[in-house]
């Protein structure tokens, strides 16, 4: 929650109001994932990538 705040501290206040813009971009990217293999495409395309990432899920 703390990276969405933008602070104003002074000696006489204190302020504060959310980053609509970075809520928004992360709320952008809810529900993706990114999967990485050190593999090459020729070995493991994205699909069998991803294949065989939810196949994690029967382990």
């Amino acid at each position: 929650m703390a990276k969405h705040l933008v602070l104003d501290i002074a000696t006489e206040h204190f302020a504060f109001h959310i980053d609509e813009d970075k809520v928004a971009e992360e709320a952008a990217l809810d529900g993706l994932d990114v999967i990485r293999t050190p593999l090459p495409v020729e070995q493991v395309g994205s699909a069998d990538a991803v294949r065989h990432h939810k196949d994690l899920s029967h382990v």
